[in-house]
C-alpha cells in the first residue's frame, strides 16, 4: 500500500513538473537580422497573436512578400500564409474584428492605400485598393467588419474617413467644430459593434471633447462634453454598459493651456445622448495618488491639500498629466489604468527646459513617468477604490503606455517593463504595499543567456495573460550565438 502511494506522489509531481515547465515554454521565436529584419505583432485576444513581416524573395518589380503566422493563444503554429504588397507602402496599423484581422499599408501622405484582410480562423487573405485623400497624415485604424475607418489631419484639419470593401465605396465623414482641432481616438465598441471617435477642439482657447459614434458608416451618435468653472475636459472615452448606455470617462484640467491634468470626469451616456450622474474625481481626492512618494511627502502635500479645503481656495494643483489607457471591463467593474508624466526638453549639456518656458529652437522633447495609477469603476461610474506603482526613472523619447493594470480574485497588480526587467507591485485594493517585484527576462532554455534585450513592449492580452514582446540576442552554451524576435506569454496570477 505504501508503495502504491509512493507510485501515485511521484505521478502528480511529475505532472506538476511538467505543467510548469509547459507553462514557461509558451514563448515563440523567429530568427531575424536586428537592424534589417522589422516583425510585427498583432494580438487578436484568446484566438492568439499574428505576427508578419517581410521576405527576402524575389516577387516582381515595385512589390514585397509578407508571410503571416498565425500562433494560437499557446504560442502554437497553426498556420502560415504568405502575401504581396506594394513596396512603396509600408506597414501602418491594424485592426481586429469578428475573428478578422486588417492590416493598412500606406505612405505618408499618399493617396494610395492597401487592406490586406486575414482571416484568424482558417487562415486565407484577401487584399483590397483604397484611394483617400491627397495629404492625409493617417493616426488612427479602426474596423467593423467590412467597413474601416480612417482617422488623421488633412493639411492642419482633423478628417474622418469610411470605406467598406465590400461596396468599395468611400466617404469623408461630417465632424463639426471651431478652432483648431485633432482627432484624439478611434477605437471599436465590441458590444455594439460601434467605432468610436473622439475629436478635441480649441476655440478661443477653450478645449471642447467632441464624442462621435458610427455604424456602417452612418454617425449614430454626437455629444460635445460641457466644460464647468476651472474644469476643462481635455480628453474622453466611452465603453458600453447595461441598459443601452455608456459609460463616459474624460480627464479634466484647471487650465485651459492643459499644463496639467487635475482629475476623472465620469458620467453615464443614456440611449437618448443625455449625460446623467456627473461626477469629477479629483486626483487628490483619491487614496494612493500619492502613494509613490515616501511619509514625509504625502503628509506635506497632504496638509497643503485640506490647508486649500479649509479655505475655499482652488484645490492644490497635480504637477502632471495622465495618459489614460483604453478602459477594461472586468464582469461588473470597469478598470482604468493611466500613466502620469511629464514633458521635458533635454539639450547638450544636460540642461532642461519644461514646456512653459521652452527655447526658441525645436529641440528633442522627453517624457519623464513619475507613476502608474489603477483605479476602479462600478458601472454607476462610482470610483471604488485605487492604487498606484512608481516608475523608477522612466524617461522616453516617445510617449506611450507603459503599465498594466489587473484585477484577480484575492489579489491585483501593477505591471511596467524597463532596463530589461519586469516590475510588480501586488496589492490587495487600496492597502498600501510599496514593495516591487523585478524579474529579468528569461526564454525556457536554461543554457541561454539574453545579452540584450531591445525594442521591447507589454500588452494585456485575455484573462489573466499578458504579452511581453520584443528583439533579443541569446548566447546558448551548447549552440552558439543567435537573434531572435521573441513573444513570451506571461501570468498575472504568478507574480
Amino acid at each position: 500500500m505504501k508503495q502504491l502511494i509512493g507510485y501515485c506522489l511521484c505521478f502528480l509531481l511529475s505532472v506538476l513538473l511538467t505543467c510548469s515547465v509547459y507553462a514557461q515554454n509558451q514563448r515563440l521565436e523567429v530568427p531575424v537580422r536586428i537592424g534589417f529584419d522589422d516583425l510585427y505583432m498583432a494580438p487578436i485576444g484568446q484566438k492568439g497573436v499574428v505576427v508578419f513581416n517581410k521576405t527576402r524573395s524575389n516577387v516582381g518589380k515595385g512589390f514585397v512578400e509578407y508571410v503571416f503566422r498565425k500562433y494560437d493563444h499557446y504560442l502554437k503554429t497553426e498556420w502560415t500564409i504568405k502575401g504581396v504588397v506594394k513596396k512603396s507602402l509600408p506597414f501602418i496599423d491594424f485592426a481586429y474584428s469578428t475573428n478578422t484581422l486588417y492590416l493598412l499599408f500606406g505612405k505618408v501622405q499618399s493617396r494610395t492605400y492597401q487592406v490586406i484582410k486575414v482571416n484568424a480562423n482558417a487562415g486565407f487573405l484577401e487584399k483590397f485598393e483604397l484611394f483617400l485623400l491627397e495629404r492625409l497624415e493617417v493616426s488612427h485604424f479602426a474596423a467593423s467588419q467590412n467597413d474601416l475607418y480612417v482617422g488623421g489631419m488633412l493639411q492642419g484639419e482633423p478628417a474622418m474617413l469610411h470605406t467598406n470593401l465590400i461596396l468599395k465605396k468611400t466617404k469623408i465623414l461630417p465632424l463639426s467644430f471651431k478652432g483648431r482641432a485633432y482627432v484624439e481616438a478611434v477605437y471599436l465598441d465590441t458590444l455594439n459593434n460601434f467605432v468610436n471617435a473622439t475629436v478635441v477642439s480649441v476655440h478661443r482657447g477653450e478645449p471642447t471633447v467632441l464624442l462621435k459614434s458610427y455604424q456602417k458608416g452612418q454617425e449614430v451618435r454626437s455629444i460635445s462634453l460641457p466644460n464647468q468653472k476651472d474644469k476643462y475636459l481635455q480628453d474622453a472615452q466611452v465603453i458600453a454598459i447595461p441598459r443601452n448606455e455608456q459609460l463616459v470617462v474624460g480627464i479634466y484640467a484647471h487650465s485651459q493651456q492643459q499644463k496639467a491634468h487635475q482629475g476623472l470626469f465620469v458620467a453615464r451616456l443614456t440611449a437618448q445622448n443625455e449625460l446623467k450622474s456627473k461626477r469629477y474625481y479629483s486626483f487628490n481626492d483619491l487614496k494612493n495618488f500619492y502613494g509613490h512618494l515616501s511619509e514625509r511627502e504625502q503628509k506635506r502635500i497632504q496638509r497643503k491639500v485640506n490647508r486649500r479645503k479649509k479655505k475655499g481656495k482652488r484645490e492644490y494643483t497635480v504637477q502632471d498629466k495622465i495618459l489614460l489607457h483604453r478602459i477594461v471591463k472586468q464582469k461588473d467593474t470597469y478598470l482604468l489604468c493611466g500613466d502620469m508624466y511629464i514633458e521635458s526638453v533635454r539639450v547638450p549639456g544636460g540642461a532642461f527646459f519644461t514646456p512653459r518656458r521652452f527655447p526658441q529652437n525645436p529641440l528633442p522633447r522627453e517624457w519623464e513617468y513619475s507613476r502608474s495609477i489603477g483605479m476602479v469603476l462600478n458601472a454607476k461610474g462610482f470610483m471604488q477604490w485605487d492604487n498606484v506603482i512608481k516608475l523608477n526613472r522612466v524617461k522616453v523619447p516617445q510617449i506611450y503606455p507603459v503599465s498594466m493594470f489587473h484585477v484577480g480574485t484575492d489579489s491585483s497588480s501593477l505591471t511596467y517593463y524597463f532596463n530589461d526587467a519586469l516590475r510588480t507591485k501586488t496589492f490587495a485594493q487600496s492597502k498600501a504595499n510599496n514593495e516591487v517585484k523585478s524579474v529579468k527576462l528569461k526564454t525556457s532554455n536554461p543554457d541561454d543567456s539574453i545579452k540584450e534585450n531591445m525594442g521591447v513592449q507589454t500588452r494585456r492580452w485575455y484573462g489573466d495573460f499578458y504579452l511581453v514582446w520584443g528583439y533579443q540576442r541569446i548566447k546558448n552554451k551548447r549552440t552558439g550565438k543567435r537573434k531572435v524576435f521573441f513573444v513570451q506569454k506571461m501570468s498575472f496570477a504568478s507574480e
